[in-house]
């Protein structure tokens, strides 16, 4: 009787054990996103800056930003020979690839919206997505 209650004991916080990791990883994946799929954007947006002709060693800076709207990242990038701008890249399942979406001085969406630069330029229908 004495050993059932305590491999009761045991199952109880076994269980609750395997409910705190479950909701701390359904947390952490609502607030930073699929840790894959952050890895595949960016070598998605690093294999799209040399297909469009630019040098993965001029990158200075790339980070992902989880977008709860879309359920996506956009990757933000600075490039050495640039570093008062950030190139903002975003898988886009419509086109079938990597876009680029924006071009800001200093900050995304913060600072003021560029149209081209060293590394890139923004296409007319590109202007549309952001």
């Amino acid at each position: 009787m004495k050993n059932m209650k305590a491999a009761m004991k045991i199952s109880i916080w076994s269980l609750i054990g395997l409910l705190i990791v479950f909701i701390l990883g359904f947390a952490y994946y609502l607030y930073e996103g699929n840790p894959w799929l952050r890895s595949d954007r960016m070598e998605q947006v690093e294999n799209y800056i040399v297909e469009t002709g630019g040098d993965i060693d001029n990158i200075k800076e790339m980070e992902s930003r989880w977008l709860t709207s879309s359920g996506d990242y956009d990757i933000n990038v600075v490039f050495e020979d640039e570093p008062e701008l950030t190139y903002v890249y975003l898988y886009n399942d419509n086109e079938g690839g990597v876009i680029l979406t924006g071009i800001f001085e200093g900050e995304p969406f913060q600072g003021d919206r560029q149209e081209e630069g060293k590394n890139g330029s923004l296409e007319e229908d590109d202007l549309d997505h952001n």
